[in-house]
């Protein structure tokens, strides 16, 4: 799972995931997942990428990712689901400029309200070059994905560029974040902020670093979020003049971007490698960024900060459960694994190793402000372990104590499975997820990627699996 994780007929009406008010004190051991629909053409889901969902009213959802067509070429794909049910598919068309195989990776996609939702990621263009791109939901129809103007020092010939998130505080009123290269003589990785206003894309504006940087800062915003239509955040990392690997925030106010060094916890490493994996916001309060540093062992440890303004305090460190090995290698897999249902009230998780050298799931919860001691993931039994590409992947809370997370653990077998977890009562449980084609697993790169619980109603899920030598994607709940 999850390195960067990576036929058909429409679905019936989907099996419901419980709703999150009246979950039972005993999750299911099982719950069904349904294939999902390609578009005419369509073989698999490439390298198991079906990562990003997002669900602006009850059956209401988008789910973006790429597939593979004919000739093996990769283009995007979003699922639509509508009144519950999931229809016909649209295929996400990269910009007039793509190649006739745009390799199209779909990174990030969020929505402000039924028919006002946004995909980014990147495409090949005619050139050979990788560029980004943002596309723009219209009603229930997909137009042409439009390529993101990059900064005036950005690489022409042999351009790598992606948007890495977007995020929408509003119906129109979105942020783009990514990485580009500039046109040194030796090009550099940069980080990028683009801004619509009124559904228009802006050119994309360079970050400006908040401390001198290394001759490559490595820069880059891996997630956005936002808290209301005029405040945004997204964070990242780079590489500073004293070769440090830096937490970088950059808060968004009014369309102006400002950036900040995101300082460790004062147990850290002087090198201390700080990165911000993830970020969640709540409704017009504060920003939670989880990510991990090296502290004065050399293990590497996760941590958390919140901030509503510009100027981000010192990190927290995050305690991981008890039995985890002295470096517990903490991994972060950086898609949608922290959700914040109100201020100070979050739960995000991801993958450790204990003490006796297997890989393990955790997930960890605040509430009132504080972050309490993180637990193992549960898994059934007769699991071996989480494995080395399995853990916490999604995480969705939309209220109080009461949440849905995705992830993936080793069976009996040796083989991956997704599992559904349910915070209910102050305990986590798990549900194996029962695959479509009586697959045996979701494989190496597929898994439960998202989760969206809009309300607290039913809540939905969308991964991949593997299916002989391609992968597939499934829907869960309704």
């Amino acid at each position: 799972m999850r390195t960067l994780r990576r036929a058909s007929g429409l679905l019936a009406a989907l099996v419901v995931i419980a709703p999150l008010a009246s979950a039972a004190s005993a999750a299911p051991a099982r719950v069904s997942a349904h294939r999902a629909a390609l578009p005419a053409g369509g073989t698999g889901i490439a390298s198991g990428l079906l990562t990003t969902l997002a669900c602006p009213a009850p059956g209401v959802c988008e789910a973006a990712g790429s597939y593979t067509g004919a000739g093996r070429a990769v283009y995007g794909v979003v699922l639509n689901e509508r009144g519950g049910r999931w229809v016909a598919p649209s295929v996400l068309r990269a910009p007039v400029d793509a190649s006739a195989n745009p390799g199209t990776t779909v990174a990030s996609l969020a929505c402000a309200a039924p028919g006002r939702c946004v995909v980014g990621g990147s495409y090949t263009d005619a050139a050979g070059d990788v560029q980004a791109f943002v596309a723009n939901q219209s009603g229930d129809a997909w137009p042409r994905a439009l390529a993101i103007g990059l900064p005036t020092n950005a690489l022409g010939p042999g351009q790598v560029a992606a948007v890495r998130s977007v995020a929408c505080g509003a119906p129109g009123s979105c942020v783009a974040v990514g990485t580009y290269l500039d046109d040194s003589r030796i090009p550099r990785t940069r980080a990028f902020v683009a801004l619509a206003s009124g559904g228009r894309w802006s050119p994309a504006q360079e970050v400006t670093l908040p401390t001198p940087s290394n001759l490559d800062p490595f820069a880059g915003l891996s997630q956005a979020a936002c808290a209301s239509a005029t405040h945004c955040v997204a964070v990242g990392s780079y590489i500073d003049a004293n070769d440090v690997t830096q937490g970088l925030a950059v808060s968004i106010d009014a369309g102006t971007p400002t950036s900040s060094v995101v300082a460790p916890p004062a147990n850290a490493s002087t090198f201390a490698g700080t990165t911000l994996a993830e970020v969640a916001c709540a409704t017009g309060g504060a920003c939670t960024a989880v990510g991990t540093y090296i502290d004065r062992t050399g293990a590497v440890v996760p941590l958390v900060d919140s901030s509503s303004s510009p100027v981000w305090p010192q990190a927290a460190a995050l305690a991981l459960p008890a039995g985890a090995r002295r470096d517990p290698k903490v991994l972060l897999y950086g898609y949608q694994g922290i959700s914040c249902s109100g201020p100070g009230t979050c739960a995000t998780g991801g993958q450790y190793v204990a003490a006796n050298g297997l890989y393990q799931g955790f997930l960890a919860t605040e509430s009132n402000g504080t972050w309490h001691r993180a637990t193992r993931m549960p898994t059934p039994a007769g699991s071996s372990s989480g494995g080395p590409n399995g853990g916490v992947v999604a995480v969705a809370c939309p209220a109080a104590g009461a949440c849905r997370a995705g992830g993936a653990y080793l069976d009996r077998a040796g083989h991956y499975q997704a599992l559904v977890l349910t915070l209910a009562g102050g305990v986590w449980r798990g549900s194996t997820v029962a695959l479509p084609d009586r697959a045996a697993t979701v494989g190496v790169d597929g898994g439960l990627y998202a989760i969206a619980c809009p309300g607290t109603g039913a809540c939905v899920g969308v991964g991949s699996y593997q299916r002989g030598a391609s992968y597939q994607g499934f829907t869960l709940g309704a």
